[in-house]
């Protein structure tokens, strides 16, 4: 199913029938994990990816950050393809891959570094990265005396610092206690209104996608691909107890509940067949070491 996300002017951002496929350890059996997955972000839209787990999200992200090569199709960001990490498409991940002997800044002025910018000018383009975090007050002290949310803040002024075309963001606030989460994903609405930063963002949590996105996009798994697209229209700030936003979350999670019974139904097939095959194994070792 080809899924776009709607908007007014293109940022060039294009998935094309992408398909990835692994070798299963157990049985030697191709497993495809994305099947033909089509999708497109316009300049400035909120894009997230939600589905059950290991339907793929974060391995599309991967590829599509150029971590990962796809089996077959494309991702292309103003026409050209994307084959390896970039700073126009940088990736967030939720262990905020930060380095623990810099300092705040240092950290932030690491992929200004790697291309080679002057130590003055990336000094201040990352005080003014840390600033829009609201985290410049620390830019001295060491990252390990920061705290959770602080430190994805941190790991967030790094990727913005490169100004990329596209920020994918694969479930940065996983980690976070509820409330940490929730004044996060407040911070990041607050970032995104003011840079207007294309995003695309992958999650568990329907409340984080309706609450965060122009669009939610659902997976489905076995293998992934999309199968929904939601427009949500809901006013900004969004208020999650209201009844709007809870009709949505109920549209949602009807259509994801089904796609989670199908999950756990054909993982407990995969590890019938995988108890199988193991015990075929075993079976015939005996019978050659007899």
């Amino acid at each position: 199913m080809s899924i776009e996300s709607g908007g007014s002017q293109s940022s060039g951002f294009e998935v094309q029938q992408v398909a990835k496929e692994f070798r299963d350890r157990t049985t030697g059996r191709p497993l495809r994990v994305l099947d033909g997955v089509d999708m497109s972000a316009e300049s400035g839209e909120f894009v997230s990816i939600v589905g059950p787990s290991g339907c793929g999200k974060s391995t599309l992200l991967k590829i599509i950050a150029g971590f990962e090569r796809s089996t077959s199709g494309q991702v292309e960001l103003d026409g050209q393809r994307i084959t390896k990490p970039g700073p126009d498409h940088v990736m967030v991940f939720q262990d905020y891959a930060l380095f623990p002997w810099m300092n705040t800044v240092q950290n932030v002025e690491f992929g200004l570094r790697v291309q080679g910018i002057g130590r003055k000018e990336r000094h201040e383009m990352a005080l003014d990265a840390l600033g829009l975090v609201n985290l410049r007050h620390v830019a001295t002290r060491p990252v390990y005396q920061l705290s959770g949310g602080m430190r994805q803040r941190v790991a967030i002024a790094r990727a913005l610092v490169l100004r990329p075309k596209i920020l994918l963001m694969d479930e940065p606030f996983g980690a976070l206690d509820a409330q940490q989460r929730r004044l996060m994903q407040i911070e990041l609405m607050r970032i995104w209104q003011e840079t207007g930063q294309t995003i695309l963002f992958v999650t568990h949590s329907i409340d984080e996608a309706i609450f965060l996105s122009d669009t939610v996009l659902l997976m489905a798994a076995n293998p992934g691909l999309f199968i929904h697209r939601e427009q949500i229209e809901l006013p900004r700030p969004r208020e999650v107890t209201s009844a709007e936003f809870n009709e949505v979350k109920r549209r949602l999670w009807g259509l994801l509940e089904e796609e989670v019974t199908k999950t756990e139904r054909l993982l407990g097939e995969q590890l019938e067949h995988a108890d199988e095959a193991s015990g075929r194994r075993r079976w015939a070792r005996r019978r050659s070491a007899a």
